[in-house]
């Protein structure tokens, strides 16, 4: 079987960079299938991705204009209409047995190719946001909004949800419940827990996220600015990028923290995680998660996460192994669980244990194999939907 992969952001596999998690999981995904068939990508051309590349079983045909950002901006929806064409004149030059749309970008290609093509189509989603997409990105959202709207509406022969609190919204949405599959995202269970490197010297929290506002980045910079008074040995580290970061920097600034919090951006995959490793706690104050993906790596790495106590959250940690859920965008509370962590050694100890046990579920060696096998299921009953 030879499948297609259609996403919008693809990175480099000589050096990876991960901007998000759906990007994480469409590469992971694809370098576990290339091990036993033939699989294609075809994504947007990036500063550090122009030219085809073909790697084992994996072949990579990046097109359209060249991105610089990752983020949405009211300019960013030219360039991903002109991608759109671009990706669907692309695929019509390959040969494949499935197509797979991968984000929301790359829905209405994929579905057209499989229908000119004659070829099942699957739709992969992390998350559904609707009319979120408004409330978010303003006017752009608009375009995020509609843009999924008639992409998940077609007729695809298989749908694959990241959580069941994306299939729930599926559902919602009007399609059959029984047309939707679960697949968990993944980590690399055996390389994350085997990674040796060193903690820092002074306890760190770490914050791996896109910089939009959803993310609630500020909310952690504001309990940490609680925290440092009563913990003076405390860092915090912000790895990421988007159009909050210079309003971030600011209220670091405001509050003084420059000595104590520390931003990185465009980090090589293998950086962030040893980043990631070498930290004492994990934290996010997002407000919109697809799955989480962040929260189970932290928990391969033995490192207890707190996290925004969101019904996905609850899901994917069954209810809160490997960490801490406080209340959203309640800073007081966020404060409060890291100050848990923190003083009790017992508590942290067995938030990493807990942890640990519970990443081994996600290794993308499991999750590599659920989807392989919807994907011949889809092929198998093609022309039918997946039932």
């Amino acid at each position: 079987m030879k499948v297609l992969l259609l996403t919008e952001f693809f990175p480099n596999p000589a050096k990876p960079l991960f901007t998000g998690g759906v990007e994480a999981r469409t590469f992971m995904i694809a370098q576990h299938l290339a091990q036993e068939m033939e699989v294609e990508v075809v994504c947007r051309r990036t500063k550090q991705l122009r030219r085809r590349i073909k790697k084992g079983g994996l072949t990579i045909y990046p097109c359209g204009p060249a991105a610089r950002r990752t983020t949405a901006s009211f300019f960013s929806i030219f360039g991903r209409l002109v991608f759109i064409l671009a990706s669907l004149r692309q695929g019509l030059r390959l040969d494949f047995d499935l197509v797979e749309g991968s984000n929301f970008i790359s829905y209405l290609p994929a579905f057209f190719l499989g229908k000119i093509k004659k070829k099942p189509t699957v739709a992969w989603t992390a998350d559904v946001l609707g009319l979120q997409w408004l409330t978010h990105f303003n006017l752009t959202g608009l375009f995020g909004y509609l843009l999924e709207r008639a992409g998940l509406s077609r007729n695809w022969n298989g749908l694959i949800a990241m959580s069941g609190q994306t299939k729930k919204k599926l559902v919602k949405r009007g399609i059959r419940e029984a047309r939707v599959r679960v697949v968990y995202g993944g980590v690399g269970y055996q390389t994350l827990n085997q990674l040796k490197v060193k903690k820092f010297e002074k306890r760190t929290i770490i914050c791996i996220s896109r910089l939009v506002n959803y993310k609630r980045v500020e909310d952690l910079i504001q309990a940490f600015t609680k925290l440092q008074v009563e913990e003076d040995d405390l860092r915090l580290i912000i790895i990421g990028s988007g159009p909050e970061e210079k309003g971030l920097r600011k209220l670091v600034q405001k509050n003084n923290l420059r000595a104590k919090v520390s931003f990185l951006v465009d980090l090589e995959r293998k950086r962030v995680l040893e980043t990631l490793k070498r930290s004492y706690i994990l934290c996010s104050a997002s407000v919109v998660e697809g799955f989480g993906l962040v929260a189970i790596e932290a928990a391969a790495c033995g490192v207890p996460y707190v996290i925004s106590d969101l019904a996905v959250h609850r899901e994917i940690t069954k209810g809160g192994q490997g960490g801490l859920l406080f209340k959203r965008k309640d800073v007081n509370d966020l404060k409060a669980k890291i100050t848990e962590l923190l003083k009790s050694k017992k508590l942290y100890r067995q938030k990493k244990q807990a942890g640990l046990l519970l990443a081994k579920e996600y290794d993308w060696s499991l999750i590599s194999k659920k989807t392989r096998k919807i994907y011949q299921q889809v092929v198998n009953n093609f022309p039918g939907w997946l039932n």
